[in-house]
């Protein structure tokens, strides 16, 4: 999505070291320069990329990177490229000061240093405001350091979601937050949003096969909201608060951007279907955007349809005047048999399959039908109802069916737009560091004699005191029951020639069959260059927690410290009496890991310690961490290795 009218005004890469503090109107790489708000003197720039630092106290207004004024006008766009420190980021009440806690923290690192304590456990202290479960803006704002985001300008909003991680809401001046997709995982993200002549239209991307997202260098739509603004706005980045009760990791920005985009700057936007004053819509009419109007129906109820040619993700109604019939739209229409309506009548709302007339979600609706969006990746439907009410349900994996149209009069505004459109060329955002596939080696056999892992072949017991046991059917059990546990971390390793670059893959079955059984899932994988310097990927499944979460915790010149560990909350997407795929891709520094092929955290180590250097990888294997409780006995097979002998993919 570029053409020669574009007009590139800022981008920001942060090759520019600075020390915490002293960010403060610096210039930016190219364009205006930029505006921070740092009044804990938190926010620096190491490593390619800008560093929101821990703050002393959870707020908005506290800590922001802010580009402008600028005059608003339809088509200008503001893209940047992050990673959150953790999406279920949010200020909690302080817990109340113990005699324990206080001497734990005067004395925990000096101990830690003389080897009494495996790592210190201090958690920094935070001075919090209110509840606050608002993490990360990203948008245009009138001020360059918005008191309240969720309340004022055009941004997408990062919302705390507990077990199911984060949540990202489209937010309009004053209009109730949209909640666009949740679940969200703590992997990079692309959050670009493009004013129009009144409010705004959103737009997110990710890596491949991420949540709630479309893959780099596509970008999904997800919102438009329709309302007035301040004339003159800046495009702002700001952090409210990091971590939870003394766990942290600092959010990365990577690059910014900002740039007039002319295929953007039409009132539809990137929408392949749309049409605006519906008073003269009728069947023949040639739309605005999407061929000619034809006539259908949904249901009982007759419509007007459009053929944009491929499949809408995101599809927007505005109705004026009292609603006297039936009110709604239609997608995935290929027929009067084949399609979903979603229609407001008599006082119900209800998204109907036309296969069935079943009603797969339905809600009273009190009032007329005013505004309607809808949200549709192929495998979920989302409803905003008068720009508040949410109605998600699953549904089938769809077929490519294109048709959308309009139920009932009095439309004003209809837009469709495709699930995914490119990211402007104007904004130069960079690519994700995703790699390549290595090919597969043949792992160490798990299908020998039944017996401890290390009795034969190249495995070793590099961490810990428990037992890693071949079953004898090609699968590997840790050794532990609910009554008695895995003795703290251990890991089992093989020999890897390759320093650069490690790819394991294993299928992992937790303990138990359901919730309530007391069984405690803590299976994953490790990468080893020496005793003091290897890090862990491990699964944390308890009943402690309506949900699951994969945690990384890191041993680095032979310091630890818990409240560093980075994990991700994974809802349900792990569970009891189900196997799971977990794989993780590290380069010395990065790592990515997947659950059944959905990426769902990533982190650098430097993020974490930003003096760091790269870990040489000698050893890789299987691991049980400590987490908070010990595992009682998950179960491993099918382990793939790539990437052990050859060089690295890049």
């Amino acid at each position: 999505m570029s053409s020669s009218s574009d007009t590139v005004i800022l981008r920001d890469t942060f090759a520019d070291d600075r020390a915490p503090g002293r960010v403060r109107e610096t210039p930016s790489a190219t364009g205006p320069q930029r505006l921070v708000q740092d009044l804990d003197g938190v926010i620096g720039i190491d490593h390619g990329a800008l560093r929101f630092g821990y703050p002393s106290q959870a707020g908005w207004g506290r800590e922001c990177l802010a580009y402008g004024p600028f005059e608003r006008e339809a088509g200008l766009a503001f893209g940047v490229f992050l990673l959150n420190g953790h999406h279920s980021s949010q200020s909690l009440p302080p817990a109340r000061p113990s005699l324990k806690r206080s001497l734990r923290r005067l004395v925990g690192p000096i101990l830690h240093r003389l080897g009494i304590l495996e790592a210190p456990q201090n958690p920094p202290v935070l001075h919090h405001a209110p509840a606050l479960k608002e993490n990360l803006a990203v948008g245009w704002y009138g001020d360059p350091a918005p008191a309240s985001p969720v309340d004022e300008g055009h941004g997408l909003i990062v919302h705390a979601l507990g077990p199911r991680n984060g949540e990202l809401w489209a937010c309009g001046h004053e209009r109730t937050p949209l909640a666009v997709a949740s679940d969200i995982q703590n992997i990079p993200l692309y959050l670009i949003v493009v004013l129009r002549e009144t409010g705004a239209a959103y737009y997110v991307a990710s890596l491949p096969q991420a949540h709630g997202s479309t893959a780099f260098p596509m970008m999904r739509p997800v919102a438009v909201v329709e309302d007035g603004a301040a004339p003159a706005c800046y495009a702002v980045v700001a952090q409210s608060t990091q971590g939870e009760v003394g766990f942290r990791i600092e959010s990365r920005l990577y690059a910014a951007s900002i740039a007039r985009v002319e295929a953007l700057s039409a009132w539809c936007g990137s929408a392949h279907a749309a049409d605006r004053d519906g008073e003269a819509w009728r069947a023949g009419r040639t739309a605005a955007r999407g061929g000619d109007w034809t006539a259908g129906a949904a249901g009982a109820h007759p419509a007007l349809l459009l053929h944009p040619g491929e499949a809408t993700g995101l599809l927007a109604a505005r109705w004026e005047g009292p609603q006297a019939g039936p009110r709604g739209v239609v997608l995935r229409y290929a027929g009067p048999s084949r399609h979903l309506a979603a229609v407001a009548a008599d006082g119900q709302f209800q998204l109907i399959r036309a296969e069935d007339g079943r009603a797969l979600a339905e809600t009273p609706l009190d009032d007329d039908l005013r505004a309607l969006q809808i949200l549709d990746d192929g495998r979920e439907i989302r409803c905003f109802l008068n720009e508040g009410v949410l109605l998600a349900c699953a549904v089938e994996p769809d077929d490519p069916a294109d048709g959308v149209g309009i139920v009932g009069g009095g439309c004003r505004r209809f837009e469709a737009h495709p699930r995914a459109v490119p990211i402007p060329a104007a904004l130069a955002l960079p690519a994700p560091w995703h790699p390549p596939e290595a090919a597969p080696e043949t792992a160490p056999a798990l299908d020998g004699p039944a017996g401890p892992l290390d009795a034969a072949g190249d495995w070793e017991r590099s961490i810990g005191k428990g037992v890693f046991e071949r079953t004898g059917d090609g699968r590997v059990r840790i050794r532990a029951t609910r009554e008695r546990p895995n003795p703290g971390r251990t890991a089992y390793t093989v020999p890897w020639a390759n320093p650069a670059y490690a790819d394991l893959e294993v299928e992992i079955h937790p303990p138990g069959t359901e919730r309530g059984q007391d069984e405690r899932g803590r299976g994953g994988l490790v990468f080893w260059q020496d005793p003091a310097n290897y890090f862990i990927i491990n699964t944390w499944l308890d009943d402690q927690f309506d949900g699951t979460s994969v945690s990384s915790f890191h041993r680095l010149d032979g310091y630890e410290d818990p409240f560093r560990a980075v994990w991700t909350n994974v809802g349900r997407r792990i569970r009891w009496g189900r196997p799971y795929r977990m794989r993780a891709r590290f380069d010395g520094l990065r790592y990515l890991v997947s659950i059944d092929d959905e990426p769902v955290l990533y982190r650098s180590l430097q993020d974490i310690y930003p003096e760091i250097a790269p870990l040489r990888i000698t050893r890789a294997g299987l691991a049980a961490n400590w987490e908070w409780g010990d595992d009682t006995g998950s179960l491993f097979s099918g382990l793939i290795l790539r990437g052990r002998h050859g060089a690295s993919p890049g």
